[in-house]
């Protein structure tokens, strides 16, 4: 459709595009793409055809979003998960846990997946998106391991095996829906992880285990933060004060690959990633959902931009907790 003029950016608009992309997931999940026509989309959103075609020019525009939107909110909580997965010590575990996680997601999208990838040998819009959410999918990955095998290969030996994992995620999901009683995607992914951990046992993000009260080498600090800028560096100078201070026997380590700093207190690990213009406070995985921490960081992380203040009472709860967790051991 030839629009005279632009779509309205409005929160409205966006609900109203949400609702149509939902309602297009539902018949597509129940009757397959040639089956959807706009008119189901239609009855299922509870819209007009002129409401729809408001939105979008056509069926597979709407499924090209689909994708779009699912790429953005699949590698939103991706990401979210393995940030607080390096905030734990036993980062192997938690990349183990969140892998599971994505394991049940995979599980109730993989038919729908299958359908878009015949979709794209046909529909170039298709095509289009779905190329662009593996393309995202592989970066992913490929910074997820970072962490753990940065040092230990080139950039194009990582995005071959982030595409190789991606690869064998789906490959794993296609055989247990073909084979269910034989193919446990699950239990594939742990004994995988457990091989992994023997044969990776020295490699961790901080290098290794440091000797209780270490500190960063200034030169090493200053050279890690010359990137950024002069408010962001004051505001990681002002936290990194506060979490000494709050745990003067925390180890120190710079996790390069994910641009954070990290503070082993006790059992827990506490992470501070600098993204672009901010800073995010990142507490470990098995303590960000205790109740003394909901109001603190909801969610397990808080964002911080320069010219905000520490997070002192957040950092002083953290202390308190992991030096607390380690005197029950």
């Amino acid at each position: 459709m030839d629009r005279s003029h632009p779509p309205r950016k409005t929160g409205r608009r966006r609900g109203r595009r949400a609702q149509i992309r939902a309602a297009a997931y539902r018949c597509i999940r129940d009757h397959g793409y040639h089956e959807t026509s706009v008119d189901m989309i239609c009855r299922e959103a509870g819209i007009s055809k002129g409401s729809l075609y408001w939105h979008y020019d056509s069926k597979q525009e709407i499924f090209a979003d689909l994708v779009d939107t699912w790429a953005n909110q699949v590698m939103e909580e991706l990401y979210e998960q393995f940030e607080a997965a390096t905030s734990d010590r036993d980062y192997l575990r938690a990349i183990t846990g969140a892998l599971r996680r994505e394991i049940r997601r995979g599980r109730a999208v993989v038919p729908l997946w299958l359908e878009f990838a015949e979709l794209a040998r046909r529909e170039p819009t298709i095509q289009v998106a779905v190329a662009r959410f593996f393309r995202r999918a592989r970066t992913a990955i490929a910074d997820m391991m970072r962490p753990v095998l940065g040092g230990e290969m080139s950039e194009d030996e990582m995005r071959a095996i982030a595409a190789a994992i991606f690869g064998a995620y789906m490959g794993l999901l296609v055989q247990e829906l073909a084979d269910p009683d034989q193919a446990d995607a699950r239990r594939a992914i742990d004994h995988f992880m457990r091989w992994l951990e023997r044969g990776l046992s020295a490699l961790r993000p901080d290098g290794g285990e440091a000797p209780p009260g270490e500190r960063l080498d200034p030169a090493e600090l200053a050279a890690f933060l010359d990137r950024y800028d002069p408010g962001l560096r004051e505001l990681v100078r002002a936290v990194r004060a506060e979490v000494l201070a709050a745990c003067p026997a925390a180890r120190e380590r710079l996790v390069k690959p994910w641009r954070a700093l990290a503070w082993e207190c006790g059992r827990h690990r506490l992470l501070l990633r600098l993204e672009g213009d901010l800073a995010r406070v990142v507490l470990p995985a098995d303590i960000a959902d205790e109740a003394i921490f909901e109001d603190l960081a909801p969610g397990g992380r808080i964002a911080l931009r320069p010219g905000d203040d520490p997070p002192a009472g957040l950092i002083r709860a953290f202390a308190a907790r992991a030096l607390g967790s380690a005197g029950e051991e």
